[in-house]
Protein backbone atom coordinates (compact mmCIF):
# COMPACT_ATOMS: atom_id res chain seq x y z
CA UNK A 1 0.00 0.00 0.00
CA UNK A 2 1.69 3.52 -1.03
CA UNK A 3 0.68 6.75 1.28
CA UNK A 4 0.93 9.56 0.02
CA UNK A 5 1.48 12.70 2.39
CA UNK A 6 -1.65 15.22 2.21
CA UNK A 7 -3.24 12.92 0.16
CA UNK A 8 -5.04 9.67 0.14
CA UNK A 9 -4.33 6.60 -1.82
CA UNK A 10 -6.30 3.97 -3.51
CA UNK A 11 -5.78 0.55 -2.82
CA UNK A 12 -7.84 -2.43 -3.62
CA UNK A 13 -11.82 -3.42 -3.80
CA UNK A 14 -13.89 -2.47 -0.51
CA UNK A 15 -14.70 -5.89 1.30
CA UNK A 16 -16.59 -6.67 4.61
CA UNK A 17 -16.46 -4.73 7.32
CA UNK A 18 -16.00 -5.51 10.95
CA UNK A 19 -16.73 -4.22 14.76
CA UNK A 20 -13.34 -3.34 15.70
CA UNK A 21 -12.38 -0.15 17.13
CA UNK A 22 -9.00 1.75 16.75
CA UNK A 23 -8.23 4.60 19.23
CA UNK A 24 -7.59 7.71 17.38
CA UNK A 25 -6.29 10.86 20.77
CA UNK A 26 -9.35 10.40 22.62
CA UNK A 27 -12.07 9.18 20.05
CA UNK A 28 -12.82 5.75 18.81
CA UNK A 29 -13.00 5.55 14.94
CA UNK A 30 -15.31 2.25 14.20
CA UNK A 31 -14.13 0.03 11.50
CA UNK A 32 -18.15 0.76 9.74
CA UNK A 33 -18.50 4.35 10.57
CA UNK A 34 -19.42 7.08 7.76
CA UNK A 35 -16.84 9.86 7.52
CA UNK A 36 -16.28 12.71 5.20
CA UNK A 37 -12.84 13.81 3.86
CA UNK A 38 -10.94 17.09 4.67
CA UNK A 39 -8.96 16.79 1.38
CA UNK A 40 -9.23 15.87 -1.97
CA UNK A 41 -8.65 12.23 -2.58
CA UNK A 42 -6.45 11.34 -5.42
CA UNK A 43 -5.63 7.94 -6.59
CA UNK A 44 -1.42 7.22 -6.23
CA UNK A 45 -1.31 3.48 -6.58
CA UNK A 46 1.01 2.16 -8.91
CA UNK A 47 -0.56 2.67 -12.28
CA UNK A 48 -3.30 4.99 -11.34
CA UNK A 49 -1.29 8.23 -10.93
CA UNK A 50 -3.00 11.09 -12.54
CA UNK A 51 -6.34 9.24 -13.08
CA UNK A 52 -8.50 12.05 -13.37
CA UNK A 53 -11.61 9.86 -12.42
CA UNK A 54 -10.58 8.78 -9.36
CA UNK A 55 -10.00 12.21 -8.13
CA UNK A 56 -12.89 12.81 -5.36
CA UNK A 57 -13.61 16.42 -3.86
CA UNK A 58 -13.68 17.21 0.04
CA UNK A 59 -16.77 16.30 1.63
CA UNK A 60 -16.29 12.90 0.01
CA UNK A 61 -18.45 10.44 2.22
CA UNK A 62 -16.89 7.31 2.70
CA UNK A 63 -17.48 4.56 5.20
CA UNK A 64 -13.62 3.17 7.57
CA UNK A 65 -12.81 0.22 5.67
CA UNK A 66 -9.60 -1.03 7.89
CA UNK A 67 -8.14 0.84 10.98
CA UNK A 68 -4.44 1.81 11.23
CA UNK A 69 -3.36 -1.50 13.22
CA UNK A 70 -4.49 -3.11 10.71
CA UNK A 71 -3.39 -1.12 7.68
CA UNK A 72 0.44 0.05 8.30
CA UNK A 73 -0.56 3.28 10.25
CA UNK A 74 -3.86 4.69 8.17
CA UNK A 75 -7.42 4.42 8.23
CA UNK A 76 -8.61 3.24 4.72
CA UNK A 77 -11.63 4.19 3.72
CA UNK A 78 -14.26 2.83 1.05
CA UNK A 79 -15.72 4.99 -1.28
CA UNK A 80 -18.30 2.44 -3.47
CA UNK A 81 -15.81 0.27 -4.85
CA UNK A 82 -12.42 1.80 -3.86
CA UNK A 83 -10.75 1.85 -0.42
CA UNK A 84 -8.72 4.87 -0.03
CA UNK A 85 -5.85 5.17 2.74
CA UNK A 86 -5.65 8.70 4.67
CA UNK A 87 -4.68 9.87 7.57
CA UNK A 88 -6.53 10.02 11.05
CA UNK A 89 -6.56 14.15 10.24
CA UNK A 90 -7.84 14.23 6.90
CA UNK A 91 -11.09 13.09 8.02
CA UNK A 92 -14.02 13.80 10.17
CA UNK A 93 -16.92 10.94 11.70
CA UNK A 94 -20.45 12.37 10.17
CA UNK A 95 -22.52 12.50 13.44
CA UNK A 96 -25.85 10.96 12.76
CA UNK A 97 -29.08 10.81 14.80
CA UNK A 98 -29.10 8.22 17.45
CA UNK A 99 -24.96 7.33 17.38
CA UNK A 100 -22.51 7.69 19.91
CA UNK A 101 -21.16 11.05 20.83
CA UNK A 102 -18.09 9.40 20.62
CA UNK A 103 -17.62 6.42 18.00
CA UNK A 104 -20.19 7.16 16.05
CA UNK A 105 -21.75 3.24 16.69
CA UNK A 106 -25.80 2.89 16.94
CA UNK A 107 -26.40 4.37 20.65
CA UNK A 108 -28.73 2.86 22.90
CA UNK A 109 -27.81 5.06 26.09
CA UNK A 110 -28.59 8.80 26.40
CA UNK A 111 -27.55 11.83 28.38
CA UNK A 112 -30.24 12.11 31.20
CA UNK A 113 -29.78 15.85 31.63
CA UNK A 114 -30.24 17.07 28.01
CA UNK A 115 -31.25 13.70 25.88
CA UNK A 116 -29.09 15.02 22.99
CA UNK A 117 -26.04 13.03 23.25
CA UNK A 118 -26.08 9.20 22.62
CA UNK A 119 -23.76 6.95 23.62
CA UNK A 120 -22.61 3.07 22.96
CA UNK A 121 -21.93 2.61 26.26
CA UNK A 122 -21.46 3.96 29.88
CA UNK A 123 -18.10 3.91 29.19
CA UNK A 124 -18.03 6.34 26.22
CA UNK A 125 -21.02 8.08 28.28
CA UNK A 126 -18.64 8.95 31.17
CA UNK A 127 -15.57 9.67 28.76
CA UNK A 128 -17.40 12.15 26.93
CA UNK A 129 -18.26 14.17 30.03
CA UNK A 130 -14.99 14.46 31.01
CA UNK A 131 -13.90 15.80 27.92
CA UNK A 132 -16.29 18.75 27.88
CA UNK A 133 -20.23 17.51 27.42
CA UNK A 134 -20.93 18.65 30.86
CA UNK A 135 -20.49 22.04 29.66
CA UNK A 136 -22.83 22.34 26.92
CA UNK A 137 -25.31 19.96 28.68
CA UNK A 138 -28.78 21.53 29.86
Amino acid sequence: VLVGVGSAVLGMSAGSVSSSLAVLGMACVPVGAWVRTRVVLEADAAGLEGRSDLRLPIGTRGQVHETPDANGGVFSIAVGMNVYDIQADEFEIERLEGTCALCALPGTLRCSRCRAAFYCGREHQSADWRLGHRHGCK
